[in-house]
């Protein structure tokens, strides 16, 4: 999961084809935080 407060170009893109699960840009609801940590871990 990928959480940051800059939205690059392209950053998005490239964390995701590197493996991150999620990118997500600050402020994060913490109902869409607590989503994609959920996503993450039931798919390990």
């Amino acid at each position: 999961i990928i959480l940051t407060g800059h939205d690059l170009p392209n950053a998005r893109e490239r964390a995701m084809q590197g493996g991150a699960s999620a990118f997500l840009r600050k402020p994060v609801p913490d109902r869409t935080l607590l989503d994609a940590i959920s996503a993450a871990t039931t798919s390990c």
